[in-house]
């Protein structure tokens, strides 16, 4: 299946991963949600932070926990093609605890608090 974004860049800074992704417009998922007026899915997005975390811990990773999940505003690929994505990571008895929080051109669209698992 296609990417839903490709990763523009990733670095670490103060304890953050910071990443730049472009969205992929042309994905199917806009297809059916929504036609006319393309929003990404909130599965979608927070899909988008695990792979996230799996490429900063090299790791394969699986949702254990969402413990808060805010969608501030809707992430249209035409209007949104990019997100910056800040995470911060935290590892304690194999679980990674991830504060996400997701802009674009300083407009907040997401934060996601979440504990992630290495895959069974």
């Amino acid at each position: 299946m296609e990417a839903y974004f490709t990763l523009d860049t990733h670095r670490q800074e103060e304890g953050k991963e910071i990443f730049a992704i472009t969205l992929n417009r042309k994905h199917p998922v806009y297809k059916g949600h929504f036609p006319d007026v393309p929003v990404t899915p909130g599965v979608v997005l927070t899909d988008i932070c695990r792979q996230l975390a799996e490429h900063a811990l090299d790791k394969k990773l699986q949702l254990k926990e969402a413990k808060t999940i805010k969608f501030l505003a809707m992430v249209n690929p035409e209007m949104t093609p990019a997100l910056d994505v800040e995470m911060m990571l935290s590892a304690e008895n194999e679980r990674y605890a991830a504060r996400i929080v997701g802009s674009f051109e300083g407009k907040t669209y997401f934060k996601i608090q979440a504990d992630f698992a290495g895959e069974l």
